[in-house]
């Protein structure tokens, strides 16, 4: 029941290189798939976000818009000398902001770091604290459908904990939900990246209504992945049609 696949919160140049060297897989072989709806990039090698309160920059926005978002900033930032870089703790405590200014070196997108084979960089935006769309898990599904044998997925989201325990979670549904009960894969993932899914959120946040979301979501999966082992022959899509379940 192993899994060949790992997660990781957002790295910086140097440390996409440590991951590869603790993961000693070779490049044709490993799959990065990133989770941030919200626009990054690297600048000098160090990993940069556009950040708003709770994360939300980007919600609303469809795949597409933001994608495009992001490639103009990074446009921006590749015609400035120099770049104004604040603090994510500023924005999240409501306090002054405070700046720092960098000279402009280099400015590139994850895709263009990291450099893999085509196709091995799937960016499948996900809004912070949100379960996915119903349009991202049925790309998911396809991705792990068409797989080449022997190849590792690296998932990766902002801080590496819910995006990427979430889809860590649909990994391991998709392989062992028809073996293993919904509890003992979350206790599985919290016993490896010390969060766990099941938690319920402060009534009072912001979140509070889309972790509810998130729960639901994930064992409505639960029960399709038990029902189609590896993501077949039902799609998501399809499952959830003949269970009347709403997309979303």
């Amino acid at each position: 029941m192993e899994l060949t696949c790992s997660g990781s919160a957002q790295f910086s140049e140097a440390g996409w290189k440590d991951v590869q060297k603790r993961l000693g897989v070779p490049r044709k072989r490993l799959y990065v798939i990133d989770l941030r709806q919200e626009s990054h990039g690297f600048l000098n090698g160090a990993a940069i976000s556009w950040y708003a309160q709770t994360n939300w920059g980007g919600a609303g926005l469809s795949d597409e818009q933001a994608l495009m978002l992001e490639a103009l900033r990074l446009t921006i930032l590749e015609h400035s000398e120099r770049i104004q870089l604040g603090r994510v703790e500023d924005v999240k405590r409501g306090t002054p902001r405070l700046f720092t200014e960098w000279p402009r070196h280099t400015v590139v997108s994850e895709e263009r770091l990291l450099d893999l084979p085509k196709g091995h960089y799937i960016r499948l935006p996900v809004t912070d604290h949100t379960r996915p769309s119903d349009a991202a898990v049925e790309r998911f599904i396809r991705l792990i459908r068409e797989l080449p044998p022997q190849v590792h997925l690296h998932f990766h989201c902002r801080g590496g904990k819910g995006r990427t325990s979430t889809f860590l979670a649909l990994y391991d549904m998709l392989r062992h939900a028809d073996r293993l009960s919904y509890d003992a894969l979350l206790e599985r993932q919290r016993q490896w990246n010390d969060y766990d899914l099941r938690k319920t959120a402060d009534p009072a946040s912001p979140k509070a209504p889309f972790i509810q979301e998130r729960t639901q979501f994930l064992e409505n999966f639960y029960r399709y992945a038990r029902d189609n082992p590896g993501g077949a022959p039902a799609s998501w899509l399809q499952w959830l049609t003949s269970q009347g379940h709403p997309k979303g």
